[in-house]
């Protein structure tokens, strides 16, 4: 059991508990929009929408929206367990 308060899905809020990590379970849009902010603040953010799963360009074909932080999507780390297994 956790007793940790749920935070609303705002950044300066998030920021504001000075957490060193934060998983994100928001809609695609939403999670690229805030991991930006947070990894910018030195937050780790693990991310379980697909937000950052592809190339940015496929973004507008796949999901129906522009990447408002293109840069990102090179860097994130897609991990998929079951791809992981040895």
């Amino acid at each position: 059991v956790v007793d940790l308060p749920l935070l609303a899905a705002d950044v300066r809020t998030i920021l504001a508990s000075e957490p060193a990590a934060v998983f994100l379970a928001t809609p695609h849009e939403v999670s690229a929009e805030m991991a930006g902010p947070l990894l910018e603040a030195g937050v780790v953010v693990l991310d379980l929408s697909a937000a950052f799963r592809l190339p940015a360009g496929m973004y507008p074909r796949h999901y129906g929206f522009v990447h408002p932080r293109p840069e990102l999507c090179g860097r994130a780390v897609y991990g998929l367990a079951e791809r992981a297994r040895g």
